[in-house]
Order: C-alpha cells, then sequence, then structure tokens
C-alpha cells in the first residue's frame, strides 16, 4: 500500500498536533545539526512549516485553520486582512474560499480534503473548485458513501469496487420490490370487501324459493310504501310552494311569494328546494320494479326460479331501502321551508294604522 504524503505542517515538521513552541524549536535545531548547519541543505517544504509554526501566533492560528478545516466552520476576517489571510493560508498548505455574498468570511480545506458545505452546494463557486465532475463524484462517494474503500487504490480496482456496489443495490431494490408486491398482494387477498360477492343462489348464500318468495314479498311492500310517500310528498309540496313538483321542474308555475323571500333570505331554504326537486323519484321505475316481483312470485311458484331471479330481488330490495331513505329527506325538507315560513311570518312587523285618515 502506498503512503500517504503528509498534508499538515505538523507532519511535515514531524512534531506533535499539541506541540508547543518549544517543542517546535526543540525540533526545528534537530533538523538544523542533522544537516550540519546548511540550510539550504534542508527540504524546502520543511523549512515552509517552521517558519509557521516557529512563530507561537503563527502556530495558535493555524491550529484554529485545521480546527475549521476539520469542522467545516467559516472564518471572519476584518476588511483589508484578506490579502494577508490569503498568503498565510497558502504558506500552510490550506486552500481559502471566500464567501460570495458574505465577503468577510472565508471557508478552508485542506489539501484532498472534501470542500466545504457552502462551496459543495453553490454553484457560483464551482470555478474555485476547478475540479471535473468525475472527481467531485469520486471525492463525494470516497467521503459520505464508502468511506476509505477507495482510498490508495487502482483505477481498475475502484471500478471493481464501484460495480460490486452497484450490483449489491440493484438486489436490494429488486429484493424490497418484491417484498412490497407481495405485502400488497396479500392483502388485497385477505381484505373481504375486495372478494366478489358470492351469488345469491350458491353456496352457503343460497335462498331457497321461500326465501326468495319472501324477500320480493318484503320489497313489494317496501316499493308500495314509497309509492305512498312520494305521493305525500307531491301533496305537500303543492301546499307549502303553491306548484307541484312537475310544474317546479319545468319553470312552469310560479312558487309563493313567501317562498321567494325565504328562498332568498335564507340558504338552508335555497338547499332544502334545490334537494326536494333533485331527489324525485320516479313513480314510473316504481311500477316496473313491483311488475317485476310479481313475475320472480308467479316463476317461484311455477317451480321456474332463474338463477338471475335472486340477483333482481336483491337488487330491487336495496333499490326500495334507498328510495325510502330518499322520501323521508324530502320530507324532511318541506317540513323545514314550512317553519322557515311560519318563522318569516311571526317576525313581520304590524301593519300600522293609517293616522292619516279622520
Amino acid at each position: 500500500m502506498r503512503r500517504t504524503s503528509p498534508s499538515t505542517l505538523f507532519e511535515i515538521a514531524e512534531v506533535a498536533l499539541n506541540a508547543t513552541s518549544d517543542d517546535v524549536e526543540a525540533r526545528w535545531q534537530e533538523v538544523v545539526q542533522a544537516a550540519d548547519g546548511n540550510l539550504a541543505a534542508i527540504d524546502p517544504a520543511v523549512r515552509n512549516a517552521f517558519s509557521v509554526l516557529r512563530v507561537p501566533a503563527n502556530l495558535e492560528l493555524y491550529r484554529d485553520l485545521l480546527r475549521s478545516c476539520a469542522e467545516e466552520t467559516n472564518i471572519p476576517i476584518r476588511d483589508g486582512e484578506a490579502d494577508t489571510f490569503v498568503r498565510f493560508c497558502a504558506m500552510c498548505l490550506i486552500t481559502p474560499f471566500q464567501h460570495p455574498q458574505q465577503r468577510e468570511l472565508f471557508a478552508v480545506c485542506l489539501a484532498g480534503q472534501a470542500v466545504p458545505r457552502w462551496v459543495r452546494y453553490d454553484p457560483r463557486t464551482m470555478s474555485h473548485l476547478r475540479m471535473r465532475w468525475g472527481q467531485r463524484l469520486e471525492q463525494w462517494i470516497q467521503r459520505y458513501l464508502f468511506g476509505g474503500v477507495f482510498q490508495n487504490r487502482s483505477a481498475g480496482a475502484r471500478s471493481m469496487i464501484a460495480l460490486a456496489y452497484l450490483v449489491v443495490l440493484g438486489v436490494i431494490t429488486v429484493g424490497g420490490w418484491n417484498l412490497l408486491r407481495a405485502a400488497a398482494l396479500n392483502s388485497l387477498h385477505s381484505d373481504p370487501t375486495t372478494q366478489p360477492a358470492p351469488d345469491a343462489r350458491q353456496g352457503k348464500q343460497r335462498l331457497t324459493d321461500a326465501e326468495l318468495a319472501a324477500r320480493c314479498e318484503h320489497t313489494r311492500t317496501d316499493l308500495q310504501r314509497v309509492e305512498e310517500q312520494e305521493a305525500r310528498v307531491y301533496r305537500e309540496f303543492e301546499a307549502v310552494a303553491g306548484v307541484s313538483i312537475a310544474e317546479a321542474l319545468a319553470r312552469r308555475g310560479r312558487r309563493s311569494k313567501e317562498l321567494d323571500l325565504a328562498v332568498v333570505r335564507h340558504q338552508s331554504v335555497k338547499e332544502a328546494w334545490t334537494a326536494i326537486l333533485a331527489e324525485r323519484v320516479d313513480a314510473l321505475e316504481i311500477q316496473r320494479r313491483i311488475a317485476a316481483l310479481e313475475e320472480i312470485e308467479k316463476r317461484i311458484a311455477a317451480k321456474e326460479v332463474r338463477d338471475a331471479d335472486a340477483d333482481s330481488a336483491i337488487e330491487a330490495e336495496a333499490w326500495a331501502k334507498s328510495m325510502l331513505e330518499r322520501t323521508q329527506r324530502q320530507l324532511s325538507n318541506i317540513d323545514h321551508i314550512r317553519v322557515m315560513l311560519e318563522a318569516d311570518r311571526f317576525e313581520q312587523p304590524l301593519d300600522k294604522p293609517d293616522r292619516s285618515k279622520p
């Protein structure tokens, strides 16, 4: 495995990160003695590192820069000191980034380190990076996705590792999709509301001829009640409105003046009026269904029941119940209109006597 090049001045000078100024000075003397006092023989990078670390103020400032690199925090720089700060960062092998809006803020990063957060996500500062998209993607993957797996690997090894990760990701995705699909199918099969209704004349829901006859008779009674209630609706509607439902639908008749005022004054009266006209029951449909039930009863008596007779009886029963509820709502709306009209009459002021006449 290749050894990575030192990235901090402490590593270049071979001193501890928490070294004091005395420790740095002692290490510098050792380097000078090893070079027999010939400063030109010392590596320029080592001389540059000690030129920064031997100054106590620069040593503390460099530690602050390293802390900012690790924590990705911004460094405020006063006006007029930006150029000095940039030159000092160059001596410390640190790359500074100036904020595009807040010019007094700088972010720093070491060589090979991920750039600061606002630099990564601000497209206006991408020109400072001078990195290709592939390099940025590799840096992001190395830092956040795979850790140090790609570090110090050849291009071929990195490609194989990336391919292996993609294969694993594909297997996980396909497996998760199959699990979700299986769970959805299980819930669909286990939900009784999604199952088709069994035939009324088959299995546990099979109706005998006696049960079918009783259901037809009960449904026919409900339909007759619907017919009676609808006739009552017609009578009470005409008594309250002054026109019949047919005339109101055809807009031939004119409703009473009191009702016109109530519709304008009360929203509930307007809604009740509209609901009554919209929920009108078709008398011909009632007669047709009663006749169909009578035909089923005749076939029951003749022992010629068809498979569809039970379904027809069940559907007619449900329709009759819904029509009973509809006529009840119509009667309730008519009662509401009647009550509101009585209230309006009660609230009208009495006619004042005409005192101008003797």
